[in-house]
């Protein structure tokens, strides 16, 4: 963060009923080193409204100025000792990631665990380690795996999303977002035969592979998920470059592996010849047991702050709950929340001559939410001769789309039309031209609606006077 309504079918976001099923399929999807945890038993406290989270059981995160990698795993000894006998800690894989440039504050330090006394790992015995170690005055973190905005499990507010045959609306002047790069962190790009890639995509982005074993089903619920992502800055900004890195670790992302691929990508743009990006973009995320937030991405965070050279903007989640959603989160980060247009009076997605429109069911809200964008029913490229099951339909490269992730991409393409016409950074074209312009959302719990009044406008109109806002 920077300092409810019906959706157009009326049908239910499944990502509003959590239950053991999504946790089972949590684990079988992402293998076994994931610990799922759905929230209700307590051990990780997740308040009035449980939240599912999944973590590794095989690795914690600590966060210290310390360099003596000995020392941290006495430390982290004497902290299984506290909390459950039987742990040991791998000193060969400690190391120490940093963003590039001068980072705010320490590192993280990815340490591995073991445990010696049981087969198999409880999530109790992790979340005790990590709280043992703050007993002891180290900050630790359990290694949460991360997802397209429904996180941790990742799927769609909807579903699976929907092939269509509608085109995207025509996209606005080419110039628009001219000069100005977003980097774009998330599940890579498609090679082309499976994939519909926006022109705005660079070259140099990071591949995926959606269908490993070759049978014409998505491996993973989020796949194509940059695809559209990307296709919503291409219409609305076709202007600006778009640089998509991939943060998983095979099938799997986590804090850890977000972290480690920002920070790469950050020291790349620190050689002579580059600068850092304008915008970066984050559409994924995880909530997370109470008072224990991701370090990495908290680290990340703090980092583009201090440097001042970047803005992120990260999707709120679908998860249909005011409670945070990490790294939207996070001071110093622009989190967006979607509003669905299609109920507006001109029947658009995309737009909003009333600059408003009533907050989407699936999303996240409250007062670390501060922006709203239009996330609902986007058509957008896509995946190209693939289903995400075997009774599903096949994409052809197109589907329609609904999410957090398709309105953060909304505010970062309105974002990118401000620095190019101005010159300004992102965060100077938010504090001044995009948030001034919107309509507060107060019955959402935070944030300003920031949705385009026309496709062919330079820029967001002011809105109404005197308009109280829906949202």
């Amino acid at each position: 963060m920077i300092a409810a309504s019906a959706t157009a079918d009326a049908r239910v976001p499944i990502n509003t009923t959590v239950g053991a099923d999504v946790v089972e399929t949590l684990a079988a999807v992402r293998g076994a080193n994931l610990l799922p945890d759905d929230g209700r038993s307590g051990v990780c406290a997740t308040g009035a409204s449980p939240q599912p989270v999944a973590f590794r059981s095989d690795r914690i995160v600590l966060r210290t100025a310390s360099k003596d990698a000995a020392a941290l795993v006495a430390l982290v000894a004497a902290g299984a000792t506290l909390a459950d006998p039987g742990w040991s800690a791998a000193p060969t894989d400690v190391r120490f990631v940093a963003p590039g440039g001068s980072a705010a504050g320490p590192p993280i330090v990815p340490v591995a665990v073991v445990s010696l006394a049981t087969p198999a790992v409880r999530s109790e015995q992790v979340l005790g380690l990590v709280r043992a170690l703050r007993g002891l005055g180290v900050v630790a973190s359990p290694d949460y795996a991360l997802a397209p905005s429904g996180g941790p499990l990742g799927m769609w507010p909807f579903g699976a999303p929907d092939p269509t045959d509608e085109p995207r609306p025509a996209a606005r002047r080419a110039r628009i977002g001219a000069g100005v790069t977003i980097a774009l962190f998330d599940t890579g790009v498609p090679a082309a035969a499976e994939g519909t890639a926006p022109a705005n995509l660079d070259e140099l982005s990071d591949l995926d592979k959606p269908d490993h074993d070759g049978n014409r089903i998505v491996d993973l619920p989020y796949g194509g998920h940059t695809l559209a992502v990307a296709s919503v800055i291409d219409t609305l900004a076709p202007g600006a470059r778009v640089v998509a890195y991939r943060i998983l670790d095979e099938n799997v992302a986590t804090d850890v592996t977000a972290t480690e691929r920002i920070s790469e990508a950050m020291q790349e743009y620190e050689l002579p010849d580059e600068r850092w990006p304008d915008i970066i973009l984050a559409p994924f995320g995880t909530p997370a047991c109470d008072g224990l937030p991701p370090l990495g991405l908290q680290m990340i965070a703090e980092t583009v702050a201090a440097q001042g050279r970047s803005l992120i903007v990260a999707s709120a989640g679908n998860r249909s709950t005011d409670r945070p959603f990490y790294p939207a989160a996070f001071d110093g980060v622009l989190a967006v929340g979607s509003l669905d247009l299609t109920t507006d009076r001109d029947g658009s997605a995309w737009t909003s001559p009333d600059r408003a429109g009533p907050r989407s069911a699936f999303s996240n809200h409250g007062r670390w939410v501060d922006a709203w964008a239009g996330g609902e029913q986007l058509v957008t490229e896509h995946l190209t001769g693939l289903a995400f099951s075997d009774v599903g339909p096949v994409l052809q490269g197109r589907a329609v789309v609904s999410g957090t992730s398709f309105a953060a991409p909304v505010v970062a393409a309105l974002l990118a039309e401000g620095v190019a016409l101005t010159g300004r950074s992102a965060a100077w074209v938010w504090r001044r031209l995009l948030r001034p312009t919107g309509l507060a959302c107060p019955a959402s719990g935070g944030g300003v609606a920031v949705a385009l009044t026309s496709m062919r406008a330079p820029f967001v109109a002011p809105p109404r006077h005197g308009r109280t806002s829906p949202c």
